[in-house]
């Protein structure tokens, strides 16, 4: 049997240049799925390492990586206790912001380090021939943890301001999917431009400080704007107002644009991992 299949012709498989341009979306995803499955470990040493550079020369260290996190949030707390900014009529004020905040934020800073993750590694990229998705996740981490401190400030909020207990409180690490994904996939369509084009994460981050009052994160849109529809078309509104509503009165407020979004979102994700697998040479030569 050894002899027959030592003795049996060899299947020859040529590449190009262009090679990965025809490969159809099953063998693109198998590929990812293998890659994750594979390298999981060296995600999370990537992921502990730049953890811990966050704060290597600081004395506190991990006092930081739970306090900065709250700082934002709490900003807004303090506004929204003084009367500064007017929240939602159907909620305690303070808990509309901090929850609008907690997921705005979630999104914001995985989309700013998705974006920025090519660069920020592209030593690593150079020298080992891995996929760039490995990158851009392990680079999330961090972000993660960050989102999961904030997520504590939110229960205790809730405790504080009496708000009854619904099972979906328990839900609320994984309402970070949507936001994770949304970003990851904006993340990754755009740092194939700021790989040559340095200016995108500049405008990024001009484009990210208006859309926070676009997405209904402090105060509802008013309904007077006569722009305000297209505003709420936003998916990052569509789920920071039905998440919102879901933790504090254990329901969605409006299913269908929520899962409208919801496959827009998921389509836009598969149809960028599929360009980022057919350009992903080119970018590496560029780096």
């Amino acid at each position: 049997m050894l002899a027959l299949y030592m003795n049996k012709p060899l299947k020859t498989e040529i590449y190009t240049s262009n090679h990965r341009l025809k490969s159809s979306f099953i063998e693109v995803y198998n590929f990812y799925i293998h890659s994750l499955l594979k390298y999981k470990k060296f995600m999370w040493a990537n992921f502990l390492k730049n953890f811990k550079a966050s704060y290597e020369q600081s004395f506190l260290r991990f006092f930081w990586k739970l306090t900065l996190p709250l700082v934002p949030v709490g900003v807004y707390v303090i506004l929204q206790m003084i009367g500064v900014l007017k929240g939602s009529t159907n909620m305690p004020k303070v808990l509309y912001v901090v929850i609008g905040m907690t997921f705005w934020q979630l999104f914001t800073s995985s989309l700013q380090a998705v974006i920025s993750s090519p660069i920020k590694d592209s030593a690593m990229l150079k020298k080992m021939n891995l996929p760039f998705i490995l990158f851009y996740i392990s680079n999330l981490g961090e972000v993660i943890f960050d989102f999961l401190i904030r997520i504590g400030l939110v229960v205790i909020l809730f405790f504080i301001l009496g708000v009854d207990f619904n099972f979906w409180w328990l839900a609320l690490p994984f309402m970070s999917i949507p936001f994770i994904v949304s970003a990851l996939a904006l993340g990754i369509f755009i740092s194939f431009f700021s790989v040559f084009f340095g200016d995108i994460k500049n405008i990024v981050d001009i484009v990210v400080r208006y859309g926070l009052f676009a997405s209904g994160v402090i105060f509802p849109l008013p309904a007077s704007l006569s722009f305000s529809f297209y505003l709420k078309l936003n998916p990052l509104y569509i789920y920071i107002e039905n998440l919102r509503s879901l933790v504090v009165f254990g329901s969605i407020s409006d299913f269908g644009p929520f899962w409208i979004a919801n496959s827009v979102v998921f389509i836009f994700c598969l149809f960028v991992l599929k360009k980022l697998y057919s350009i992903e040479a080119r970018l590496r030569e560029y780096l």
